[in-house]
């Protein structure tokens, strides 16, 4: 699974389809990318591109011990 370097910390994402529209799915908290996957395929034959992550402490991504990492302001970021 690829992924990209937020602040030193792996992410883990998917990718679906092409096109010029893209969509982000972001799954809920405790779960996966992989909840996300039914619905990108699905998007993604109607033409769309569709990307898919693990936010920090879920699925693939990486998991720090330092509680402050968890908070919905960084999760935005």
């Amino acid at each position: 699974m690829p992924f990209f370097l937020h602040d030193g910390r792996r992410i883990a994402y998917s990718e679906y389809g092409e096109g010029s529209h893209v969509l982000v799915l972001v799954h809920g908290l405790l779960l996966s990318q992989r909840m996300q996957e039914p619905l990108a395929r699905a998007l993604a034959r109607r033409g769309n591109r569709v990307i898919t992550l693990d936010v920090l402490g879920h699925g693939l991504s990486d998991r720090p011990r330092d509680i402050g990492c968890y908070s919905m302001p960084i999760f935005a970021t």
